[in-house]
């Protein structure tokens, strides 16, 4: 949906994206493209002959602990 203000974006329906506009309404489809190409883009440069490895970011419980710095307290208030 094209927007000229960002209040506008309320709006819209859930299921349509807000495409900000200036005030002279014009959509500009080489800035859009751009904009779109960034997005699209990885954080991290990638090989392409990389090997894909998936990683789940959650913490095990042990590695959750290790980061604690509460854990060597609770040893301590036990004694």
């Amino acid at each position: 949906g094209l927007i000229r203000d960002e209040a506008d974006e309320a709006a819209l329906p859930e299921e349509y994206e807000a495409l900000l506009v200036d005030a002279d309404a014009m959509v500009r489809p080489a800035e859009l493209v751009e904009d779109e190409l960034i997005l699209a883009l990885p954080v991290v440069a990638i090989s392409p002959d990389a090997e894909v490895v998936e990683r789940d970011f959650a913490p095990t419980s042990e590695e959750a602990a290790a980061a604690n710095p509460f854990t060597a307290l609770a040893g301590l208030k036990k004694n």
